[in-house]
């Protein structure tokens, strides 16, 4: 028997930000909600759900003595990393494992405060030679949290590029947060996944989720993206950067129709 027209609002997609691929940050933890510590992280309980692989972490450049995690001058969240610097000695963090094409541009921002003199330099690094790299020497550093914009472009295929902060001079630097994401990125999310999503026809975006919301407070995800708290994730039991937040999602339904 022929019926109506099947409404094209059944046919929906579903988002969590613990699980969602749409967002196009490539940093971990870019708000410093874990230690930068290079000893092992503790070992965490995960609640029946189970983790997807190892997460990324930062490390100390140049020895954990040289990074402390501030609470008194914290940026955004519960602490921000402090950097003890050296005259002739590079101190600083990083953080490997990211992906990246060759030919493609990335764009990110780093939130520093320091002093007068500090040389600050940000890295990207795709290869083990010395040129497989790209420098971006920031300008004068004030003594206020300010924001120094970032542009990349990668030489070569990896899934082990690094990204480093790295600075020489006296006093301390102060590291807010980072951010690096493909320079094609439209209002933070994939290029090609909102071509994907939007090609697909999906009538109706759930978000934020299932279990997740049961914890989720949608104050934390409105505002600078740069001082939105990271929390603890209750239900993935990890950490949610609240990069994605309600204007962006209303933005990303635009994005693809929905």
């Amino acid at each position: 028997r022929t019926g109506e027209p099947i409404s094209r609002w059944v046919f929906g997609g579903f988002m969590e930000p613990a699980t969602t691929r749409v967002w196009a940050e490539m940093l971990y933890d870019r708000k410093f909600f874990h230690e930068v510590t290079s000893k092992p992280p503790a070992p965490v309980a995960t609640a029946g759900f189970g983790r997807r692989g190892p997460l990324r972490r930062w490390l100390p450049v140049g020895g954990d003595e040289f990074v402390t995690m501030d609470k008194k001058q914290a940026y955004v969240g519960e602490w921000s990393p402090s950097i003890r610097l050296e005259a002739a000695t590079p101190h600083g963090i990083s953080q490997t494992g990211i992906s990246l094409r060759a030919g493609r541009a990335y764009a990110g921002r780093v939130v520093l405060a320091g002093a007068a003199g500090q040389k600050v330099d940000v890295t990207l690094v795709w290869g083990a030679k010395p040129e497989d790299r790209q420098t971006v020497r920031l300008p004068a550093i004030t003594g206020s949290y300010a924001k120094y914009p970032l542009k990349f472009t990668s030489r070569a295929d990896t899934t082990e590029g690094r990204f480093e902060v790295a600075a020489t001079g006296t006093g301390t630097l102060r590291i807010g947060a980072v951010s690096l994401m493909p320079a094609d990125n439209v209002s933070g999310f994939h290029a090609r996944m909102v071509q994907l999503l939007k090609e697909q026809g999906i009538g109706i975006a759930r978000w934020p989720g299932g279990n997740f919301v049961s914890a989720y407070d949608w104050r934390d995800g409105i505002g600078d993206a740069d001082l939105r708290p990271p929390r603890r994730e209750l239900a993935w039991n990890g950490m949610e950067p609240n990069d994605m937040g309600i204007d962006d999602f209303m933005t990303f339904c635009k994005l693809i129709g929905a």
